[in-house]
């Protein structure tokens, strides 16, 4: 798999046919499935508007790459000072190093994982990163709010407000009548259920 930044480069590269950016946007999404990679997919659709005929329509595509981008920048910076006080800490006699959260061990992806696709936070997905780095308390074990919209929720649960579902959990408690809802999987890739000419939010 090639690079975050090459794909995101070919999603932005106007000589390319609409299905080949397409196709990158998947694989930036990929590199960066922040809610794991179909309901990450899901949103970039809504979010941009990315519609079911591309061409005509291919700044959307261009929307998604930069908000996707724009969230894992925040990602990463948030990496690279805590890997900076992790070698402060060594330097300074520290070497048993505080409890950290999944991101500061394994990377980003899927920490605010949504095990319905359809079923994820509105917001941008910087504002959900940057959410999520302010609301972590070090050395804290359990969460019972949700990092991502701060909703009280038993431990093992998938966040009734927002569909976020703790990491490490799996189970489900997200209402029949929003499962009803939701698109197929097949939809979600179409993007059948995205008419052309959507409004500006």
């Amino acid at each position: 798999m090639s690079s975050f930044a090459e794909q995101a480069r070919r999603v932005y590269d106007d000589q390319l046919a609409p299905y080949a950016r397409l196709l990158a946007l998947r694989e930036c999404a990929l590199h960066f499935p922040l809610y794991g990679f179909r309901a990450t997919w899901h949103h970039l659709i809504i979010s941009a508007r990315i519609p079911y005929r591309l061409e005509g329509y291919l700044e959307s595509l261009v929307r998604a790459v930069t908000e996707l981008k724009e969230a894992r920048d925040l990602g990463l910076a948030h990496l690279a000072a805590r890997t900076d006080q992790r070698r402060r800490d060594k330097a300074a006699g520290r070497r048993t190093p505080r409890i950290a959260h999944q991101w500061d061990q394994h990377g980003w992806k899927s920490v605010a994982y949504c095990p319905e696709p359809a079923i994820h936070p509105q917001e941008r997905l910087a504002v959900i990163v940057e959410r999520m780095i302010s609301s972590y308390v070090p050395d804290k074990i359990e969460f019972p709010e949700c990092l991502a919209c701060g909703t009280t929720r038993a431990l093992t649960e998938t966040c009734p407000t927002c569909g976020v579902n703790p990491p490490g959990f799996y189970g489900h408690c997200v209402p029949d009548r929003l499962l009803r809802l939701q698109p197929t999987w097949q939809e979600i890739w179409s993007r059948s259920f995205v008419i052309d000419h959507i409004p500006s939010r």
